[in-house]
This record gives C-alpha cells, sequence and structure tokens, in this order.
C-alpha cells in the first residue's frame, strides 16, 4: 500500500508564500487556517507574507485584522510592521500609520532605515507635505528610531527622491532643536537640496549653522557649494571658497578643482582656468582626464588651438590617457578653425591611442566640418562611415546633408534620406523639407514632390504654412490642379490664422486654373476662402478676373469684383484698370466711367492706364470730345498724358 506523506508546517509555508506573492489571498488563508488546524503554527515570514499580499490588493481592513490575530502565533518582526506602515500611508490612514510606528518601538521591535524610508515614501506620495513633517516631527520628538542612520535616510530620502529640500531642512532643525547633533552627511544632503534648487543663500547659511554646531565641513561640503555657485555663474565667489577652503585646512579634491576650472572656461576666462590647473598640480592634486579635456575645450572655444594640441601632448606624457571626449573636443575646435585635414590626421590616430573607437560625436563633428568648406564629397566619405560603423545620424547632419545636395540642384537625390531621417525619429525641419521640395518643384520633379509631401503628411512633418503654401504653387505651376485645391482646401478648413495660405500660392492656382478654363473652380476657392475668414490678395481677384474677361463672362465678372470690393477695403487700381477694360471692350464705356467715380471716392484713384482705357472707348464709340473732357479733367487731377494718350485721341 502507498505510503502518504502528510504536508508540515515547511510545506505550507511555503504555499502559503507562493499563493499570497501570485495574488491568490483566499487559497493562501484558507491554506493557513488548514495548517492551524494540522496543528502547526505559521511563523513571521509566512504571516507577512499574507499581509502584504492583501495590502497590496487593497484590503487593508483584512491584513490588521490578521495583524491582530498572529500575536497568538508568533510575535510581528520589522518586516510585519514596515508593510503595515505603506499600506496606512498608502490608504492616507496617517494617523493610525504613525500608531503603529509606535506600537512596534513599544513591543521592542526597533524600525530600521526601511521602515523610515516606508513611511516617508508613503507621506510623500499619499499625503502633504505639511502631514510629513508632523508625522517626522513627532517621530522625532518621541525618540523613535533616533539614531544618525534613521535621521540620515530619512534626509536623503527627502532630498534625493522628493526633491523636498523645505522639508528635509525643517527635519533638520527638529534634530538639532532636540539636541542631537548632526553628522556631515545630512547637513552635506540639505546644502546640496538647496544648491540643487538654486537657493544658494539658504545652502551658505546653513554651511554656518553647521560650523556654529561644530560640525566641520568636508571637501565634499565644499564642493558641492561651489558647485552650486559655478552653476549660477557666480565662479569669482566659487575661487573664493575654494581658496577659504584651502587656508582653513580642507583639501580640494580633483573634481572641486575641475568644477571651478569648468565654470571658469565657460566664462570665458581661459587664462584664469589654465592658472587653476597649474596651481593645482602643484598642490599635488594632479588633473584627471576630466579636467584635461575641461580645459582642452575651452582652449579650442576660445580658437587657442595650438595650446590645446600642446596640453594635449603633455597630458599623454604624464601618463593621463586621452578618451574619446578629448579627441572630441580638439576635433571640434580643428574644424571651427577650418583645419579639416588637420582634423582627419587626428582622428586616423584614435585607434592606436588606445581609445575603443570614435564615436558618432566624432564623425558627425568631421562630417560638419567638410560641409562646411563645401567639401561636399569628403562629408559624404564621412558620413558613410557614419553609418557603416553603426551609428545613426542625428538631425543637424542629415540637414546638413541635405541642404547641401540641394544647393547644388540635387534634391531629387536626398528624398529617400528625407524618409530615412524620418523614420529615424528626427523629423525634418521646415527649412530642410521645403529645401528638398522646392528644389523638387524646381527640377520639375512634381510627382517626386508629391510623393514626399504626402508621406511626410503622414508623419505629421508638415503641420507649417510654409510647407502647404510651396507645395500648392508647385503643384499649380505643374498643372497638378486637382491635388493643389486638395491641399488648399485641406489648409482652409482649418481655419487657424498660422495656415494663412500665401498670395503667391492662391495667386499661381488661380492663373493656372484660369488658364485651362477652370475659372468655376478659381471663382469656388475664392468664395470658400472669404466665408472661411481669410482675404485672398487683390493679386488672386485680377486673375480671376482676367480669366472671366477672357472668356467674356462679363456678369459673373463683376459679380466677382463687386463682390471683392464689398468685402474689404478699396480696390488696387490695378484690379480695377482689368473691369474697365472689358467694359470698354463690351462698349460699356459709360458703366465704366461711373465705375471710376466710384472708386475715386472709395480712395482708389485712376492711372495713367485707366484714363488710357476710357479715352480709347470713348473715341472707339464716337464721342471724342467726352475723351477731350476726360483728358482735361486728367490733366487737372495731376496726371500727365504719355505717348498712348495722344495717339488715342487722334481719332
Amino acid at each position: 500500500m502507498a505510503r502518504i506523506c502528510m504536508p508540515n508546517k515547511f510545506t505550507y509555508g511555503i504555499l502559503i508564500r507562493g499563493f499570497s506573492s501570485a495574488g491568490d489571498l483566499d487559497i493562501a488563508i484558507q491554506l493557513l487556517e488548514e495548517m492551524k488546524s494540522n496543528g502547526f503554527e505559521g511563523n513571521a515570514v509566512v504571516h507577512t507574507t499574507l499581509m502584504k499580499g492583501l495590502c497590496d490588493a487593497g484590503r487593508v481592513v483584512e491584513a490588521l485584522e490578521h495583524f491582530r490575530a498572529m500575536a497568538k502565533d508568533c510575535a510581528p518582526d520589522v518586516m510585519t510592521y514596515t508593510a503595515l506602515v505603506h499600506a496606512l500611508c498608502k490608504a492616507g490612514k496617517f494617523d493610525e500609520a504613525q500608531g503603529m510606528l509606535r506600537e512596534m518601538i513599544a513591543r521592542g521591535c526597533a524600525p530600521d532605515t526601511v521602515t523610515f524610508s516606508t513611511l516617508i515614501d508613503g507621506l510623500c506620495k499619499f499625503g502633504s507635505e505639511e502631514q510629513a513633517f508632523r508625522v517626522l516631527e513627532d517621530v522625532i520628538q518621541r525618540g523613535m528610531g533616533n539614531s544618525d542612520a534613521a535621521f540620515e535616510t530619512i534626509i536623503q530620502r527627502l532630498c534625493n527622491k522628493y526633491n523636498s529640500v523645505e522639508l528635509a531642512s525643517k527635519v533638520l532643525g527638529v534634530v538639532i532643536a532636540k539636541g542631537f547633533t548632526p553628522t556631515v552627511l545630512m547637513f552635506n544632503l540639505v546644502i546640496n537640496g538647496f544648491c540643487k534648487a538654486k537657493d544658494l543663500d539658504s545652502a551658505y547659511k546653513l554651511l554656518e549653522v553647521m560650523i556654529e554646531k561644530g560640525c566641520v565641513p568636508n571637501v565634499f561640503t565644499f564642493t558641492i557649494l561651489i558647485t552650486g555657485l559655478c552653476k549660477a555663474n557666480r565662479v569669482g565667489e566659487a575661487q573664493q571658497l575654494l581658496e577659504k577652503m584651502v587656508t582653513g585646512g580642507c583639501s580640494p579634491n580633483v573634481v572641486t578643482y575641475s568644477t571651478v576650472i569648468n565654470g571658469l572656461c565657460k566664462q570665458g576666462q581661459v587664462d584664469d582656468a589654465y592658472e587653476l590647473f597649474q596651481l593645482m598640480e602643484r598642490r599635488n592634486c594632479p588633473p584627471n582626464v576630466v579636467t584635461h579635456n575641461i580645459l582642452i575645450d575651452g582652449l579650442c572655444k576660445a580658437k587657442r588651438i595650438e595650446e590645446a594640441r600642446q596640453l594635449y601632448h603633455r597630458m599623454r606624457e604624464t601618463g593621463c590617457a586621452p578618451d574619446i571626449i578629448t579627441y572630441n573636443s580638439l576635433i571640434d575646435g580643428l574644424c571651427k578653425s577650418f583645419q579639416v585635414d588637420e582634423a582627419f590626421q587626428l582622428f586616423q590616430t584614435i585607434p592606436e591611442s588606445g581609445v575603443s573607437a570614435a564615436n558618432a560625436v566624432t564623425y558627425s563633428t568631421l562630417f560638419h566640418g567638410y560641409a562646411a568648406l563645401g567639401r561636399m564629397a569628403d562629408a559624404c566619405r564621412i558620413f558613410s562611415m557614419l553609418v557603416d560603423k553603426g551609428f545613426s545620424p542625428d538631425l543637424a547632419t542629415y540637414t546638413s546633408l541635405i541642404l547641401e545636395y540641394c544647393k547644388t540642384s540635387r534634391a531629387v537625390e536626398v528624398v529617400e534620406l528625407v524618409e530615412e531621417m524620418a523614420s529615424k525619429g528626427f523629423p525634418p525641419r521646415v527649412n530642410t523639407l521645403s529645401a528638398v521640395l522646392g528644389g523638387l518643384f524646381e527640377g520639375n520633379h512634381t510627382e517626386r514632390a508629391i510623393q514626399l509631401f504626402d508621406s511626410m503628411a503622414a508623419r505629421g512633418c508638415t503641420d507649417d504654412a510654409l510647407i502647404y503654401n510651396l507645395v500648392v504653387e508647385g503643384m499649380a505651376r505643374a498643372s497638378k490642379h486637382n491635388k493643389a485645391l486638395a491641399v488648399l482646401e485641406q489648409v482652409i478648413d482649418k481655419r487657424d490664422r498660422k495656415f494663412n495660405p500665401s498670395s503667391s500660392a492662391v495667386d499661381a492656382l488661380v492663373e493656372s486654373l484660369c488658364q485651362v478654363g477652370r475659372t468655376d473652380d478659381a471663382k469656388q476657392l475664392l468664395h470658400k476662402m472669404s466665408e472661411r475668414g481669410f482675404a485672398a490678395a487683390v493679386s488672386s481677384y485680377n486673375g480671376l478676373l482676367s480669366g472671366l474677361s477672357r472668356l467674356q463672362r462679363w456678369d459673373e465678372a463683376t459679380q466677382v469684383f463687386e463682390a471683392m470690393v464689398s468685402a474689404g477695403p478699396a480696390p488696387e487700381i490695378s484690379t480695377v484698370n482689368v473691369v474697365i477694360s472689358w467694359l470698354c471692350s463690351a462698349a460699356k464705356v459709360d458703366d465704366a466711367y461711373e465705375l471710376v467715380q466710384r472708386m475715386s471716392k472709395l480712395g482708389c484713384c485712376p492711372d495713367i492706364e485707366t484714363c488710357n482705357t476710357l479715352i480709347g472707348g470713348y473715341c472707339k464709340s464716337g464721342r471724342a470730345d467726352l475723351a477731350r473732357k476726360l483728358l482735361e479733367e486728367m490733366t487737372e487731377a495731376g496726371l500727365e498724358p504719355n505717348d498712348t494718350t495722344h495717339d488715342l485721341l487722334e481719332c
């Protein structure tokens, strides 16, 4: 007969922990009851795992009930209390969490740093800073977990994880008021928090408090303050603090010196930076690769390339190995000084220098150096090397290459490059895309331009009026009327003033439509623009009026003109001249004269072309007397007759 193996307490423990961790809490509870009925007692780990599972599931009340019941089996440990403190804070029950902490200490279970971290996390995530301070103040006042490690954990959590330097400062104040002497780390944490918050005055005040309390600042204290001063462009004060630090017997380290040297270089004080660099050497603080890189970069930016190269050679002689940042700074300086061939020679020495390999920045810098000199063959060679090495070109590199191709009327060669950069998360800038599209239209590659526009529109890269207007104008000039209309109507339908259609785009489309007899479409376009709140330019109306005139659709032309007049300010005389011309051609000279008078009252005064057209109309209709009368009016108005005027009057 097979032997039956009964589960023991270890079996039950493993199962309960497993089901609790998996979230199968009801099964875990049943197993715990079965375990007890079989005469086994659960240990703290089993109970804590189950309670944590209940807390994570939001079943805090059940977790607390289980906590009270577990005392019959075993005493809760620090993990048990910590799990409950976190759950109570998460549920917003801060008083209960605080009470649980007090109970924990009363039972002789000392909270550890995890308990305090959990308490702070709960208070900061789910409560307010005021609530957090009240609880932490009470914790300290009651002597709960009063140890340097606990205080450091609380302050570090507040400063580094929650950026609550004000709260951390208050906690530090309570620690001092309670009679404890804060550690250097506590002061450093809060001073660093103030510096990060750009509150340097508070950081300085705390340094004074630190010294008053007999806590000696260390190199990290001074370096934190010096870093804050340099970031705030208060480099002079940083220098003073550095010297004060030395006279006070605290030796700066390489980070301290490097920070001030970096601040000086950023302010263009390269001579002072070099002097400090030499001073740190005399003080037996050898500069490291970071220090050298800072100064080399500063010299390069100041166009002192030869000094930078000398420092590079000296660096190698002293046993400080350059890294790729060193090479990149020198290569950048050489390229910006138009010494690209020297930069490439330096680039070729990288493999033998012990540096692992050039990076994307190295290749991009060389690329831009060649491109700036117009040496596109060399630039393309570097671009190919960059890609072959598995690096992705950045936006600036793509843009530079594309624009250089467009300058040489080779836009069609970079269409795939534009697609590639967009697919890699570098949407082309407006100037880049417009240069390519413009080049394609100018080179009569209209279909490629339309395909590229559609592709970029699908990626959301065409959201700019310049692109839309360029495409509309390009398609109009290529007689792609339907596509041009669709794109322009898309712009109009946005009803967004930043997408205001340009007069050149609308003019081109209206003119192109009228040339093929599609005046109705042109008229409808201008009407729709007016409805959407976009005022078409006078030149656009002129194009439509000319188109209607060529088709002798006088009534429609009149309607368009009147609509134009009523829609806005007085038309320009060029528009009026178009109407005057076809009225005279239609033997409606009186109507033409009346129109001139009406427009004059609106501030649109006739020019010599207007008068000549009317004079010609009168002469053709056999009314030379009215033509001569008009000449007199014209002269009185200050208009000088020209040769055309005199030729017309010879009728």
